[in-house]
């Protein structure tokens, strides 16, 4: 089957704390170029989700972007308020302004309770430990979900692809045909316009004829294009039966067309016929399709 290296997948979840949301999009690329963007909390954990875009999407131009966001809007922060802490200080200052007459607002106490050292604590590498290992299971699910995702993107636009190409390989065939059946027409029309060319010298007897039949022979022999068409036709069969049968053949694909524009471009230089010349330019033109598309095939 083929894949395209194009393609997109998304998924999300959450877990107590957060929500994540994984985004992946593909381009073509000879290649596997991953770019990647996780949270700074999961940044250790680069290489085993570089591995899995690997292991699940092969090759392209692939852009990963997870995002996690705290749903108590603190995702950037690991601090808490200690409430504890907050609820006795402002306890004591406000008997204190009571005792003292003060006049402070309970907004001001507040604040007066914030400043003090230690009210806000950071989290502990043991709490943030345990927030990872929590999550982190749901997080790579949500990240192999999004690649599945987009694998099956690729292989939608891959059975596209394959209905293209075929159709372009068939109609390299019908072109393919015609040649064959322009082929025997042609050497008559070569053998009367040498012999036209010539008369004048076989009139004058500056050429024998003897010798006119030798070069005849020589010029139809560098014209004859049988091996081309037969080669031209096994590379036809090679291209489909790769298609149908190779898993990501991309680049055999681009190796075939290759060699399919090197015959069609020597029948093109010994034809020497206008229908022919035709058929060639017809050929090229789907030749070019098949190297335009499979550029982006796996």
């Amino acid at each position: 089957m083929l894949k395209s290296m194009t393609g997109f997948g998304a998924a999300a979840s959450e877990t107590d704390a957060r929500v994540f949301t994984v985004e992946v999009r593909t381009l073509n690329s000879k290649n596997l170029d991953v770019s990647l963007r996780l949270p700074r909390l999961y940044s250790d954990k680069e290489i085993e989700v570089r591995n899995l875009i690997g292991q699940v999407l092969e090759r392209g131009k692939i852009s990963v972007f997870v995002d996690a966001e705290d749903k108590n809007l603190k995702a950037s922060s690991t601090e808490t308020i200690d409430k504890d802490i907050i609820r006795f200080r402002y306890q004591t200052l406000a008997e204190l302004a009571q005792e003292l007459s003060t006049g402070q607002t309970p907004a001001e106490l507040l604040d007066m309770a914030f400043r003090w050292p230690a009210a806000v604590r950071e989290q502990t590498q043991a709490e943030r430990l345990t927030d990872e290992q929590t999550e982190w299971p749901s997080l790579l699910a949500t990240i192999r979900k999004a690649l599945d995702a987009c694998e099956g993107f690729r292989q939608d636009e891959g059975r596209v692809l394959e209905e293209k190409l075929l159709e372009y390989n068939q109609n390299i065939r019908q072109n393919l045909a015609a040649v064959r059946v322009l082929d025997p027409l042609r050497a008559p029309r070569v053998r009367a316009r040498l012999e036209e060319k010539l008369a004048d010298f076989l009139a004058d007897g500056r050429l024998e004829g003897s010798r006119l039949e030798q070069e005849m022979i020589f010029h139809l022999e560098r014209l004859d294009i049988a091996e081309e068409l037969v080669r031209l036709q096994n590379h036809l069969d090679y291209f489909e039966q790769t298609i149908k049968t190779d898993d990501n053949p991309g680049k055999k694909i681009g190796f075939i067309s290759q060699e399919m524009g090197r015959e069609i471009n020597t029948i093109g230089s010994k034809a020497n016929d206008a229908a022919m010349q035709q058929r060639v330019v017809a050929m090229k033109e789907e030749l070019e399709k098949i190297k335009e598309q499979s550029a982006n095939i796996l």
